[in-house]
């Protein structure tokens, strides 16, 4: 049940990502959004670890697309 909940927000993620509008979400504006932006938005603050697959504390569009 875990999975299918991962696999649909990656969905989700992967869906507003190809529309590359994080600004609601990205406060900084600086292109990527940090665990504190993320913990705004419950589904991406419970996913962050798996969306951020380079580990570097960040999700980048680039992490969103390929999700």
């Amino acid at each position: 049940m875990k999975n299918t909940a991962l696999i649909a927000l990656i969905a989700l993620v992967s869906f507003a990502a190809s529309a590359v509008d994080l600004s609601n979400i990205d406060a900084d504006q600086d292109g990527k959004i940090s665990k504190e932006e993320a913990s705004t938005h419950p589904m991406l603050k419970e996913q962050f670890a798996d969306l951020d697959t380079n580990g570097d504390g960040f999700i980048t569009k680039d992490e969103l697309k390929n999700g």
